[in-house]
C-alpha cells in the first residue's frame, strides 16, 4: 500500500490516529506521509461547492472555531444551513442531509424555495427559537407572502407551499378561524367565527384561517327581490345594523349584486306584485312608514300599480277582480268593519247598494239582482244564508 497520500488543491481527506482513535482533518494542497499509527478513513474528497441560488443541511456540524489538523468537537443532533459561499470541506462526523455518501455531496445539494407573487409558504418551529422581533415557540406556525426567495433555517420546517383564493366579480370567499387570531384588517377573531372577504382579486389565507367555501351573489332586478333574515345581531352587507330576528327586503334599488354575510339568511326570494287597471288586493298587517308590521290592520290597493311585500304583509285572498257593472246591475255589500266611505261612515253588518255602469270593489258578501243567469268567476262561491226551517218552507 502506497503511504503517501497527495492531496489537490480543493480536496481533503479524514486520518485516523490509531494511538489516540482521534480523526482529523487535513486539506491540500499537500502530500502526506502515513506513520504507523495513521489510517486513511476518507479521501481525498472534493470541496463541497454550493452554487448560488442553493443551500444544503449538515447534519452533526463541528464547533467553532475548529482548525484542519486538530480535533474537534461536534453538535450531535444538530442541523446547520449553509449557503451559497467559498467551498468547504467536511469535518469528520459531519455529513450532509440527502446525500449519498462524502463523495456523492451533490445530491444534498438544494435550490432555494421561491415563493411567487400572491403566493405563501406555511412554516412550523421545531424548537424554540427568536425569528428576527418575533419569539417562536416549539409547534408555532407561520407563513411568508411572496415575492421573496426563503432562506431555511434549522429551526423550522417547511409544511407546505400555499396557493391564493382567486376572488371574482360578485363572488365572496368563506373563511373560518381555527384559533382565535387577528386577521389581515387587524380585526381580532375567535375560534370557529366565520366571515366573508369580499375585495376582487387574490386572497392569501392566514395559517389559522381555513376556506369555508365560495358564496356567489343573488342579482336582483326590477322584479325580484330578497326576503333576508337575521341569525344574530349584526351588520348587514349593506352596513345596517340588524337584530337577531329581524327581517328585511333588498331590492335593486339597494344594489344590483346582493351578497349575504355570514349572520343573515336569505328566506325566499320576493316576486314584484302588479295590478292592473280592473285588479285590486287587500293587505294584511300592512307596515307603516317605520319599517313596522301594523298588526290586524289591512290595507286596499288597486291597480295600476306594482310593488313587494314587505316582511310580514300577506295577500288576503290573493289578487281580486273589479266588477264591472252595467246599467241594469247592482251589487249588494256588507261592511266588515268600521269605515269612512268617503263622506259616509260605515258600520259592520251596514248593506251598501252599488247600481249603475261602473266598477266596484267588493269587501265581503254582494248581491246579483234577477231575474238574470249569472256564471260565477273562479274566486266566487255561492253563499248559503242560514235561515231557521219554517222560513225554508215558506220559501219552497
Amino acid at each position: 500500500m502506497d503511504r503517501i497520500v497527495r492531496i489537490q488543491p480543493m480536496q481533503y481527506i479524514h486520518l485516523l490516529d490509531l494511538n489516540t482513535n482521534v480523526t482529523v482533518l487535513e486539506i491540500g494542497p499537500k502530500s502526506l506521509i502515513l506513520q504507523d499509527n495513521h489510517e486513511l478513513v476518507e479521501g481525498p474528497l472534493p470541496f463541497v461547492v454550493i452554487p448560488p441560488g442553493h443551500y444544503c443541511v449538515i447534519e452533526n456540524p463541528v464547533k467553532q472555531p475548529c482548525e484542519p489538523g486538530k480535533q474537534c468537537d461536534l453538535k450531535h443532533g444538530s442541523r446547520e444551513m449553509r449557503f451559497f459561499k467559498e467551498p468547504f470541506p467536511l469535518y469528520p462526523g459531519e455529513s450532509i442531509e440527502g446525500a449519498r455518501n462524502l463523495a456523492g455531496y451533490k445530491t444534498g445539494i438544494k435550490p432555494l424555495p421561491v415563493i411567487g407573487q400572491n403566493e405563501g409558504l406555511q412554516l412550523t418551529a421545531i424548537m424554540d427559537h427568536i425569528d428576527g422581533d418575533e419569539e417562536r415557540n416549539t409547534g408555532d406556525m407561520w407563513q411568508l407572502e411572496g415575492p421573496l426567495t426563503y432562506m431555511p433555517t434549522p429551526f423550522a420546517e417547511i409544511v407546505k407551499r400555499l396557493q391564493p383564493c382567486i376572488i371574482k366579480h360578485g363572488e365572496a370567499i368563506r373563511l373560518r378561524a381555527k384559533q382565535d387570531l387577528i386577521d389581515k384588517k387587524g380585526k381580532e377573531r375567535v375560534t370557529s367565527e366565520e366571515w366573508l372577504i369580499r375585495e376582487l382579486g387574490a386572497y392569501l389565507p392566514g395559517v389559522y384561517e381555513e376556506v369555508v367555501g365560495v358564496v356567489r351573489a343573488h342579482t336582483l332586478t326590477e322584479n325580484k327581490a330578497l326576503l333576508m333574515r337575521a341569525k344574530q345581531t349584526c351588520e348587514d352587507a349593506l352596513g345596517n345594523e340588524r337584530n337577531a330576528g329581524d327581517e328585511w327586503l333588498v331590492t335593486s334599488e339597494d344594489t344590483e349584486f346582493y351578497i349575504p354575510e355570514v349572520s343573515e339568511e336569505v328566506v325566499v326570494e320576493v316576486a314584484r306584485t302588479v295590478l292592473s287597471r280592473q285588479e285590486y288586493c287587500i293587505i294584511t298587517d300592512p307596515v307603516n312608514s317605520k319599517g313596522r308590521n301594523q298588526l290586524g290592520k289591512r290595507e286596499l290597493r288597486k291597480g295600476v300599480t306594482s310593488f313587494f311585500l314587505r316582511p310580514g304583509e300577506d295577500l288576503e285572498g290573493g289578487i281580486l277582480k273589479s266588477y264591472i257593472l252595467e246599467n241594469d246591475e247592482a251589487l249588494v255589500l256588507s261592511a266588515v268593519d268600521h269605515f269612512d266611505d268617503y263622506s259616509i261612515k260605515r258600520k259592520p253588518y251596514h248593506f251598501v247598494k252599488m247600481t249603475g255602469f261602473m266598477s266596484g270593489i267588493s269587501r265581503v258578501v254582494r248581491a246579483v239582482m234577477g231575474p238574470q243567469s249569472y256564471l260565477l268567476k273562479a274566486y266566487e262561491e255561492l253563499w248559503d244564508k242560514e235561515l231557521s226551517e219554517e222560513v225554508e218552507d215558506i220559501l219552497k
